[in-house]
């Protein structure tokens, strides 16, 4: 069995990639600020379509870790690159990776359709992991 250590080291970076936070270095005996955007309580449900047509919600995978992105099926550069960190972390879990899911919201409501949820998880190559769901709807179930 793999020891979980270097997996959620590389969750929590990418974590910290992801919300935006960024420290400065901070004066030995000194704290450094939250800059970001406090979370709290729990987030509202909703349903969208993943990349394979069915209906999902974050709700359905009570018990599980669920790992929330918001990208856009048409961007070349952090999108892969986010991608890139659900894979590696999916294979760095081995067994353990059937307890967390990725979730990723379509930003983009120009580009909404199933086939294009499809097209990017391909071209990202996450259309292999069984718990990766990229999440679509018409513009207003995207705001």
């Amino acid at each position: 069995m793999r020891p979980f250590g270097v997996p959620i080291a590389i969750l929590l970076l990418w974590g910290l990639v992801i919300t935006g936070c960024r420290s400065e270095l901070v004066p030995s005996g000194q704290v450094a600020v939250y800059q970001g955007t406090q979370i709290v309580g729990r987030a509202e449900d909703f349903k969208l379509t993943d990349h394979h047509g069915a209906a999902v919600a974050p709700s359905d995978f009570r018990g599980r870790v669920v790992v929330l992105a918001f990208l856009d099926p048409k961007c070349t550069d952090v999108c892969p690159l986010t991608a890139l960190n659900f894979r590696t972390v999916n294979e760095g879990l081995g067994p353990n990776a059937a307890s967390m899911v990725f979730l990723a919201v379509n930003v983009n409501s120009a580009v909404n359709s199933v086939d294009d949820m499809a097209a990017a998880t391909v071209k990202w190559g996450v259309d292999k992991l069984p718990n990766w769901h990229f999440l679509t709807g018409s513009e207003d179930e995207l705001q």
